[in-house]
């Protein structure tokens, strides 16, 4: 297993990577958690960053990255305990939810869904 980026030892739980989903209608950002991150993300930088606080968890996934094709996402980074995703275009949140592990997943799910006009239909 990789170590963790930031270990803290109060910590709720870990925080894996985003995955990320291009679809016509939006673009999905997933980031599974060992616990409930207890927190909503935010637009700032004019629409172009996403930032979802991750304070409560030990991050597990690099602490940064650049895409190499996308759509909407140009990369993320991992600062102060928030995960800033970098987008292209200005974008809207169209849905967020923190979904309880089930049957199929065992896993807490921050899930996001982002809406551009200069991407999505």
């Amino acid at each position: 297993a990789a170590s963790p980026y930031s270990s803290n030892p109060n910590a709720a739980g870990d925080a894996k990577a985003p995955r990320i989903a291009d679809y016509p209608d939006k673009t999905r950002i997933v980031i599974d958690m060992t616990a409930d991150a207890g927190s909503t993300a935010t637009l700032t930088n004019n629409g172009k960053t996403l930032v979802l606080p991750l304070s409560k968890l030990n991050w597990t996934g690099a602490k940064s990255w650049d895409a190499e094709s996308a759509q909407l996402i140009s990369g993320y980074r991992v600062e102060e305990g928030n995960l800033h995703v970098d987008l292209m275009y200005a974008s809207q949140i169209r849905y967020q939810s923190i979904l309880k592990p089930g049957d199929a997943n065992k896993n807490y799910r921050f899930v996001v869904d982002l809406f551009s006009p200069e991407v999505h239909k």
